[in-house]
């Protein structure tokens, strides 16, 4: 249970002048660029996404006549991936964010833009549980708004927050501990030291220095998060349960039993109140006491414990001892797995054959329907090796087709991407891919882009 706290507001950063005049064509895209661009900041002001996305993908169709080096079309592009995040659309949002951080950085004066983009990018990364993905980006939203911002801004503590959670879900607990420093410093000037901002931070420090081993400064930290909550909620706080389940872990690993149990019973305290005595919430604890008790020999303790547990609605005593049953289980389990992938993995290859059967036609909104779907089904496959990358081509094709631009230059860019980091990548797909980017690029006039793909692509055997 760990704690987040940041902004849910973005709103896109609307200059007020322009260095030079655009022709009359490019003004006339350009107030509707503007209607639409602040249509979708309403709508997601309010909270309403899908029209927030509907007026952000008609303000990037109009960002495009003025071309992609245009700061409008950066904006664009990186806004709808921010929309699509909020949907929690994490697959559609990430090359959109990848695209607007690019193209934002290129653009003076989107500095600002450039970090929004970088720290969605993270979250999306964060979000699947990606963290060592997660970290780069982050480190680059940090690094921006601080120069930007201020190193006390609140959407730079924000970044700096995710940061440092992203290298402690990651394992990185020696480099995460001094951004969790520094943030509490920063939430303690900001919020005050007595804040629930300074006690998700004192959190994350007790389960880091925990994982250093160093269980004085873990069990430290703890205690005063759990100091902080019961100040501001009264000691009936659920999250208590939490601290004091991480707080007998800390004293048990440091050898003092005394201290952990009586963490164990404060856990246990506060979970009854909430959930009664005979709720399947307690369970978790439960079976932590047991081993607790028997790894201090304390035998008759842990059977008093396991006979509650039987007593407990969806409790048992242990789990089977028989290795035979348990290895059938499994092997049963692995069989429907296997099936379940085998099911995937032809439909993937249907729905692929449709859309490549409708491309050949030039139904170009067919294929796009079905390498969507392709796409989607790629993500389930079990070591999907190549299709995922093959999908996001094959749906950027379509898109070309259907003279959607954004769209076909976003998701060729994730083929690309995704592409060259798959160790079981096809070389032949990973040169068609490529290809086809390089000509999407050379139809667009990008040439030294284009140029670059094909030197990728030549270098491959």
């Amino acid at each position: 249970m760990y704690f987040r706290l940041f902004s849910r507001l973005i709103i896109p950063a609307i200059l007020a002048c322009f260095l030079i005049a655009l022709p009359a064509s490019a003004q006339d895209a350009d107030a509707v660029w503007q209607q639409e661009n602040d249509a979708a900041i309403a709508a997601f002001q309010n909270g309403d996404y899908a029209n927030a996305e509907l007026h952000m993908k008609k303000a990037l169709k109009r960002a495009e006549a003025l071309g992609q080096n245009d700061w409008r079309y950066a904006m664009s592009v990186g806004d709808l991936g921010a929309v699509y995040y909020w949907q929690e659309r994490y697959d559609d949002a990430e090359p959109y964010l990848k695209r607007g951080l690019a193209l934002r950085q290129e653009q003076p004066g989107l500095e600002k833009a450039a970090a929004t983009s970088a720290h969605f990018l993270g979250q999306v990364y964060y979000s699947r549980g990606d963290y060592a993905a997660a970290i780069p980006p982050l480190a680059q939203a940090v690094a921006i708004r601080e120069k930007v911002l201020g190193p006390d801004d609140g959407t730079t503590l924000d970044s700096l927050d995710f940061l440092a959670s992203a290298r402690a879900s990651a394992g990185e607990y020696t480099t995460a501990i001094p951004l969790f420093e520094r943030l509490l410093a920063a939430r303690t000037r900001s919020a005050g030291a007595d804040s629930i901002e300074a006690a998700a931070v004192h959190d994350w420090l007790g389960v880091s220095y925990e994982q250093t081993g160093d269980t004085r400064k873990a069990a430290k930290h703890l205690i005063r998060a759990n100091e902080i909550r019961t100040k501001l909620s009264g000691p009936d706080d659920p999250d208590l349960a939490w601290g004091y389940a991480q707080l007998a872990r800390v004293y048990e690993a440091a050898g003092k039993p005394k201290e952990a149990e009586r963490a164990f019973g404060q856990e246990l305290a506060i979970l009854e109140k909430v959930n009664g005595k005979d709720s399947p919430h307690l369970l978790d604890t439960l079976y932590r006491m047991v081993d607790f008790y028997r790894g201090q020999g304390r035998e008759k303790d842990a059977a008093t414990v396991e006979r509650r547990i039987k007593a407990t609605p969806g409790g048992a005593a242990s789990a089977s001892n028989d290795p035979g049953t348990d290895l059938t289980n499994m092997l049963g389990a692995m069989a429907a797995v296997g099936q379940k992938n085998r099911e995937t993995e032809d439909a993937w290859n249907k729905a692929t054959q449709d859309g490549q059967a409708a491309y050949a036609e030039k139904n170009y909104e067919k294929a796009r329907e079905r390498y969507a779907e392709a796409l989607d089904l790629s993500r389930l496959i079990l070591l999907a090796d190549s299709r995922v990358a093959v999908s996001y081509n094959n749906l950027a094709t379509a898109y070309w087709g259907l003279g959607q631009i954004s769209e076909a230059d976003v998701n060729f860019l994730q083929a690309v991407d995704l592409g060259a980091g798959t160790p079981e990548m096809n070389p032949a797909e990973m040169k068609v891919i490529l290809g086809n980017y390089a000509s999407f690029l050379r139809a667009q006039n990008r040439v030294k882009e284009a140029e670059s793909m094909e030197a990728r692509s030549a270098a491959i055997p």
